[in-house]
């Protein structure tokens, strides 16, 4: 049911096991422009409070935009792109919230993905912050494959992502950054051409790659 989505007040859609959850979109105001077409999708970010309200809807989601996913690598249960796309959408636990008898809970945090773009692309946050040692990059290797299939717990239960859950993503073009430090570096990166040859650039020089086994390598 519409409550107002206009103004910001969100509304009601029926979720898993026909339990309702208070929907809201974040930057709804956004432009619609060739480039949020291509690269444009979205994330089904939900809170659940149990007890927290009396109305019986103790879960919140907003729908976040993205032009690309962020994918954390640091942890050392991730070796590929579905390990990190595993932890994308893991559940989290956060402490702190009360029910509506003012008792604690813990809630729960999860991002899925409601809307995927036609091209997706994928950041490995290569750099993270440590106490000790400041800003360090990750530099172990992870492992992504030609061809990208989305896995049904990647994405929203919901009539709506139905229709991605047969959906391949081809590679098509790696970017790499080349040092240790987030302050400085080199870029290269390998780009498929429409006939398939996969073509390696390093600032002035071009080098054709023998396939695309040569960029999974890397």
């Amino acid at each position: 049911t519409e409550d107002s989505a206009d103004n910001g007040a969100g509304w009601l859609e029926v979720g898993p096991n026909n339990r309702a959850v208070n929907m809201r979109d974040v930057h709804s105001e956004a432009v619609r422009t060739p480039i949020t077409q291509i690269f444009g999708g979205a994330l089904q970010s939900t809170l659940t409070v149990p007890g927290a309200t009396s109305d019986g809807t103790p879960r919140r989601s907003n729908r976040e935009p993205f032009q690309w996913l962020a994918l954390d690598v640091s942890s050392d249960s991730v070796s590929t792109i579905g390990d990190a796309l595993d932890e994308l959408v893991a559940p989290e636990s956060i402490e702190g919230y009360m029910t509506v008898q003012g008792q604690p809970a813990t809630a729960t945090k999860q991002m899925v993905l409601e809307r995927v773009p036609p091209v997706l692309v994928l950041h490995l946050k290569r750099f993270v912050f440590c106490a000790d040692e400041g800003v360090k990059k990750v530099h172990k290797f992870i492992e992504y494959p030609a061809e990208l299939a989305l896995a049904p717990a990647w994405l929203a239960r919901s009539s709506g992502t139905a229709r991605y859950r047969n959906v391949r993503f081809r590679l098509t073009g790696v970017i790499y950054h080349h040092g240790s430090h987030a302050s400085g570096g080199h870029y290269t990166c390998d780009i498929q051409r429409s006939g398939g040859e996969w073509l390696q650039f390093d600032d002035v020089d071009i080098e054709s790659l023998e396939s695309v086994d040569a960029v999974l390598k890397e």
